[in-house]
């Protein structure tokens, strides 16, 4: 539930997770580019989007196969890092999508849960 409801507006790269967190338009880029993720260290994984950006750190933590879908993962990954610009000015900031203000509640997480969905007449009487 909060992988979907959460999204990074990206400031300074320092808190946002480069391949798990929601920041880019396409999501979590362990989700794009699952083979590429799959194949880079354990290290790699886990690191923040200014440290993979730094001197394309991202890159180097690559360690398994470089299989052909890989590498058109990686291909597909490095187009969308070359166009990111960090603002050292700014914190990142982990928005939840299900209440206006983009702050958690545990009320909006409830309702979140029933979004979509119709109410049985007679239900409350139940």
């Amino acid at each position: 539930m909060c992988a979907v409801s959460m999204f990074v507006q990206v400031g300074d790269g320092v808190t946002t997770k480069l391949w798990t967190d929601s920041w880019a338009s396409v999501g979590p880029l362990s989700r794009f580019a699952p083979e590429l993720f799959a194949a880079l260290s354990r290290a790699g994984k886990t690191i923040s989007l200014k440290d993979g950006l730094h001197l394309n750190r991202w890159a180097r933590e690559i360690v398994g196969a470089l299989t052909t879908l890989v590498l058109y993962q990686y291909l597909l990954v490095w187009d969308l890092l070359r166009n990111v610009v960090l603002n050292p000015l700014q914190s990142d900031q982990f928005v939840w999508k299900w209440s206006p203000d983009g702050k958690y509640s545990a009320s909006s997480a409830y309702r979140a849960f029933f979004h979509g969905s119709t109410n049985l007449p007679g239900a409350k009487e139940l």
